[in-house]
Formats: C-alpha cells, structure tokens, sequence
C-alpha cells in the first residue's frame, strides 16, 4: 500500500516538470511569430484626432502680417449744443435738436509677427494697432425764437445762455497690442478652429474741446483723458472653406483690462488766460471689452513650405464706459453733478490683411 503511494506521488511530480517545461520552453526550434494587426496598432502613436491645419508643420515656421484699417471711433454722450430750453419770459413752441460730434472714417494699420511651432502645432502671435481719428467736429448755431435758446457744456445763467453759435471737435489716439498662444485644427473637411487665449494691452487719450461764442461772452472748455491698461484676452477664430484656397472666416474675441483713466477738465471764460474751472482726477478700474470679425480669405502655398495668404472684411469692437471725460459745470451756479460723462467707445470699419509665411 505504501509501495503504491509512493509511485502515485512520483508519477504526479514528473507530470508537473513535464507540464513546466511544455509551457516554458527553454529553446525553440521555430521563430515567435509576429503580432497581429491589432498588436501593432497598440505599439503605433494614437491617431491625431484634430489635426493641425493648414498642414502639420516639419519644422517651425514664421510668419507676419500687415493690416491697412479704415476705421470710425465713435463714444457716447459727447454733447456740444442743445436747444429747446425757453428763455424766463416766454415758451417753447417747437422741439429743440441735440448736436453731438460727427465721427468719421479714419485710416490706420496693424502689424503682427507670429510662430509656427512643431509642438502640437501650437502657435504664438502679437500684433499692435495703431489709429487716430482727429478733429471730428460739430457746429451748433442760434436757433429760431419758437426753440428757445442754444445750450452748450458752459454757460452763466439762464437769461445769457442765448448763444449765437457752438463749436466742438474730438481726437483720439489710439493704441493697442495683443498677445496670443493659439492651435489651428481641423473639425471637419472644410471647417478649422483656432482657439486662444493671452493678453491685451491698450494705451490712449482722448481730447475734447468746445468754444461757446454767447450774445454776453464767450467761453470755452479744454477735457482730456488719458488710458492705459492691461489684461486677460481668449477668442476663436474660424475659417468655413467653401473652394480651393477660398473662406469665409468669423473672429469672437473678448478681453478685460485693469487699467488707469486719468482725466484734466478746464474751462475759460470771457479773455482770461487763467481758468474759472480746473479738474484732475485719476481713478483704476475694469474695462471689458468686446472683438467681433468678419469677412473673406484667400490663402496660397508655392515652393513646398511657403505660404501666402489675402483677407477683406468688416470688424467691430466696443470697449465699455470708456467716456471718463469730467463733467463742466454752471460757472455762475457750480453744483455737484455727475463727475464723468460716461459712454462706451466703439470702433467698426473695413480691414484688409495680407500674410506670408516662410
């Protein structure tokens, strides 16, 4: 009985080497076959699910840009004249007309550098604004007797506030660069995204003068704002290809700034050089701002890593409660009032752009 224990026991303990020796072979007279199909796939890079467009560089690249802009600028609540206000001893009979400054068109330029970079086909871009829309002007004469009399930002009393003519004009000077780390990618065959996200800065001022020529003297006011600021911009840019090289491209962009108005009013009267009415005051705060583009691209590529590229359209930007121009006041009845005019400034016009990357 113990003679058959033993050879069950020795029986299982050669089937267990032989077992190990089946499973791991020591030598192989045949080479391991290779993987199959879905074995190499996992070895390979994942596939690139939103590839860089226009084409996925082999190195980094440059490229610049130059923009001619025809732009108006245009800010609220900039009053020269106002008639409708009756003299003490009589009414008015007819409604009264509001004369504000007539903004025009004006011409400037952007210019941008940027870099193509290998890695994920990200990319860099500044690009600087410059324009200066100056002497915008507004006229506002005498009234006939049925609208009462014309009131302009300084005046003496009620019974000399009838004026005999109004004049003003407006200037700015306008500032502004952008820094951005985007990605151009496909979404589809014939649609390409580019997000991005920086940082803005904007430097400008603004001057406002008014000359009152009134029946008892003549007055006239000098206001000047000056801006700087700077802060966190992001966007997307698109382009809807519709033929070879042709595209309609859209631009949503939106920035705040932190940023210093720092305002000086003064005002004249009669032949006096000194003032009757001097104001400073500075004040920090934020200033939102809104970018919005639109228009048509035609885009080229010569000798292999070359590209050219033409853009026409229509921009809008609008930057909020950026009128921070002191209030006048009453020279014979000063009052506490508002102390800024307040107003948003905006900016719409045509913008051409050429580019060329090398």
């Amino acid at each position: 009985m113990k003679m058959n224990y033993k050879m069950l026991l020795l029986g299982l303990g050669v089937f267990s080497v032989s077992a190990g020796f089946a499973e791991h072979p020591t030598h192989t007279k045949h080479p391991r076959k290779s993987c199959s199909r879905g074995c190499q796939r996992e070895k390979e890079e994942p596939r690139e699910i939103t590839p860089t467009a226009p084409v996925k560089a082999e190195r980094t690249r440059f490229f610049f840009t130059l923009d001619f802009i025809e732009w108006q600028a245009q800010e609220d609540n900039l009053l020269v004249g106002m008639s409708g206000l009756a003299l003490s001893s009589s009414s008015v009979t007819a409604p009264g007309t509001v004369t504000s400054i007539d903004f025009g068109y004006a011409p400037g330029f952007k210019a941008g550098v940027g870099v193509d970079f290998l890695y994920d086909g990200w990319d860099t871009y500044a690009n600087y604004t410059w324009l200066q829309n100056k002497n915008m002007t507004a006229t506002a004469n005498t009234p006939s007797a049925s609208q009462g009399q014309l009131i302009g930002p300084v005046a003496s009393s009620p019974n000399s506030r009838n004026g005999v003519s109004i004049s003003g004009d407006w200037s700015l000077y306008f500032n502004n660069i952008d820094w951005e780390l985007g990605r151009k990618f496909f979404v589809s065959r014939k649609l390409t995204l580019r997000p991005h996200i920086g940082i803005k800065g904007a430097w400008d001022h603004q001057d406002l003068h008014v000359n009152q020529n009134l029946t008892t003297f003549t007055a006239y006011s000098l206001q000047h704002e000056h801006f700087w600021g700077v802060g966190l911009r992001g966007g997307l840019n698109t382009e809807w290809s519709f033929a070879r090289g042709f595209s309609i491209y859209g631009n949503l962009d939106f920035a705040e700034l932190y940023g210093q108005y720092k305002m000086d009013t003064k005002v004249f009267t009669g032949t006096a050089r000194t003032p009757t009415q001097w104001i400073t005051n500075a004040v920090h705060r934020m200033t939102p701002v809104m970018e919005l583009g639109l228009g048509f691209r035609y885009e080229v590529a010569f000798a292999h890593s070359y590209r050219f590229f033409v853009s026409a359209g229509w921009e809008q930007q609008i930057w909020w409660n950026h009128n921070q121009l002191l209030s006048v006041s009453n020279t014979d009845a000063p009052q506490l009032q508002s102390s800024t005019m307040g107003g948003n400034l905006s900016f719409q016009g045509f913008d051409l752009k050429i580019g060329f990357m090398f």
